[in-house]
């Protein structure tokens, strides 16, 4: 959320005129409304936390590009593949639910998700504004960020499959 907040922002910061920025924003709108179909495939076959892990790692590394260059080039290709993979961590995480707890806790587990992403919805950009500020840097600011996101793709991966049957939750 931080990248989405400050990347026009950082877009100014490093030069890019109102055209720039425009297309940018159309692209990352574009690659938002596709992702949901790039990624359907592996939404429906992979297990679910190594599906979240992916979509994870493509938000930190779509976050980390601009850090690394701030060329117009690199600004879409990152709005690109933030836009896409941005929609399928609450599929993924919903996924992860159905296999890890019985039916009639699916919506206290998905809640519960939604609770805990609302308040990073309210930190990340705090934090990241607040180090900008601190630091006079957007750069710093958002590089957290990035490794928020990259720690949230490792412990995903890390996930074993559990699927619920039957009021014992198995191991895979």
């Amino acid at each position: 959320i931080a990248y989405m907040t400050f990347v026009i922002a950082w877009m100014r910061d490093g030069g890019a005129g109102t055209g720039q920025v425009i297309a940018v924003w159309c692209a990352f709108g574009v690659a938002s409304l596709l992702g949901p179909w790039l990624w359907r495939r592996p939404l429906q076959t992979w297990q679910p936390a190594r599906m979240l892990a992916a979509a994870i790692a493509m938000l930190a590394a779509g976050t980390l590009l601009p850090l690394l260059h701030v060329g117009i080039v690199s600004l879409f290709v990152s709005a690109v593949m933030f836009g896409t993979s941005m929609w399928n961590i609450p599929g993924s995480v919903t996924n992860l639910a159905k296999r890890a707890v019985p039916k009639q806790a699916w919506g206290s587990a998905v809640a519960t998700f939604t609770i805990v992403f609302s308040v990073g919805q309210i930190i990340g950009p705090v934090a990241t504004g607040w180090l900008a500020d601190m630091f006079g840097s957007l750069r710093i600011g958002l590089a957290p960020a990035v490794g928020v996101l990259a720690a949230g793709a490792l412990i995903a991966l890390m996930q074993r499959d559990v699927v619920y049957e039957s009021g014992k939750g198995e191991r895979r």
